[in-house]
């Protein structure tokens, strides 16, 4: 898949926040890369922040990879501050 950027791609979004990675290592994993430059500062993801993705990642790997789903295409209102809180649930 080619390279999606933020100032040009107009599809569907889904934002997750980062909590133990920078968005350089989600790059050339088993679910496509994070749209280029779509990073933002959050005050609930303080070291790493959020970035968004042209698809869902599946909830397992989204675990494993400690991302935790703030907002999906039809849910425009950010994610509960309690989100972080199912990472250390693991999934469903």
């Amino acid at each position: 898949m080619a390279a999606l950027y933020d100032d040009s791609y107009s599809g569907p979004r889904w934002r997750y926040g980062l909590l133990h990675r920078p968005l350089a290592n989600y790059f050339n994993l088993s679910f496509p890369d994070p749209i280029l430059f779509s990073d933002r500062p959050d005050p609930r993801f303080p070291y790493y922040g959020t970035a968004e993705w042209p698809c869902e990642i599946p909830e397992e790997e989204a675990w494993h990879h400690s991302l935790v789903l703030l907002t999906t295409p039809p849910d425009e209102e950010w994610g509960s501050d309690s989100a972080a809180q199912s990472l250390e649930r693991g999934p469903a």
